[in-house]
């Protein structure tokens, strides 16, 4: 084990309310894009450019421990329901 360990969560979701339809953001819209728990996160973006792929790539590299929990992401649009 580590001497550190890093819990790795992102949630990511650009809301405006000028959208019409539909009129809220989902669960359905993060599953369309991107929906990962647990090791599935590091599997997933281990290697992406993305800020938590970028994450775990150094996290590796440094020997840290990563607890990995949720990487969730929709298109930008309405308010999250």
């Amino acid at each position: 084990m580590a001497d550190n360990s890093v819990l790795v969560a992102s949630f990511i979701h650009e809301s405006n309310t000028f959208v019409t339809n539909p009129k809220v953001t989902d669960r359905d819209d993060f599953r369309e894009r991107r929906e990962y728990f647990g090791e599935d996160v590091v599997e997933n973006l281990r290697g992406t450019a993305t800020g938590v792929g970028g994450v775990i790539d150094v996290a590796e590299a440094e020997g840290v421990d990563l607890c990995p929990v949720l990487a969730a992401s929709a298109t930008p649009g309405a308010p999250v329901k």
